[in-house]
């Protein structure tokens, strides 16, 4: 589907799926697809695995040109909730510098 009609987007959401690592991966190789992360388990949250080395790898396959930040959040999210929920995101993207990082928490989708 993308390699016929590379004139649309298509965005895949991580949604802590950890096991569809791989496959998102290798969707990397489309330049028309990006990677979502969202719904990101906190580390201490069982029954998750550190979740740092896929960030990492989802990073390096994607690049902050083609990664977006989205929540996930629920009705009882609020403003503190989300602002910690972007503070663990960014504690997985110290790789990046700060310009990169501002394309994932917004620039990219804009």
């Amino acid at each position: 589907m993308t390699q016929t009609d590379t004139s649309n987007r298509f965005v895949l959401a991580l949604l802590a799926a950890l096991g569809a690592v791989l496959a998102f991966v290798g969707w990397s190789r489309f330049p028309n697809t990006v990677m979502k992360l969202s719904s990101l388990p906190e580390k201490e949250q069982y029954p998750h695995r550190d979740i740092a080395p896929v960030i990492r790898t989802l990073t390096d396959a994607y690049g902050p040109d083609r990664l977006i930040y989205g929540g996930g959040f629920g009705a009882d999210a609020t403003g503190a909730s989300y602002r910690a929920y972007r503070e663990r995101l960014l504690s997985y993207l110290t790789d990046l510098d700060a310009e990169e990082q501002a394309k994932v928490l917004g620039g990219t989708a804009a």
